[in-house]
């Protein structure tokens, strides 16, 4: 569908630069099959932040109502970065996984397929 703007351009810099978050970066998240929410979560981080430390304590909490957060084992996710095979060392940093800022990650739970098995 074509836009139509008022004015020469649509020139303007973008806002979502690292430099604009005080140190933190921008990580995207989704857990597959536990769509609770429709879109990845999205969090601002300290980039020494240890991965495990991040799923214990930041991550988990926002899914306080599913059932299997409790269930969940980190150690045994698939992972990928950026659409591509990837496995975290859970006891290492953002910076030290190769995370950046604007990062996005996507973890499978074997064994977990969401409430009732049907993907959510």
């Amino acid at each position: 569908m074509p836009v139509k703007f008022v004015g020469d351009s649509y020139d303007f810099p973008c806002a979502n630069q690292v430099e604009n978050y005080g140190g933190d970066i921008n990580v995207y998240v989704v857990w597959d099959h536990h769509l609770i929410y429709c879109a990845p979560n999205t969090y601002r981080l300290p980039p020494d932040m240890k991965f495990r430390d991040f799923l214990e304590q930041v991550f988990a909490p926002d899914y306080p109502q599913h059932p299997d957060t409790e269930k969940v084992d980190w150690d045994k996710g698939v992972w990928q970065l950026e659409n591509e095979p990837w496995q975290p060392d859970l006891d290492k940093s953002f910076t030290e996984n190769g995370i950046a800022h604007n990062s996005f990650i996507r973890v499978t739970t074997p064994g977990l397929e969401g409430m009732h098995g049907v993907g959510n």
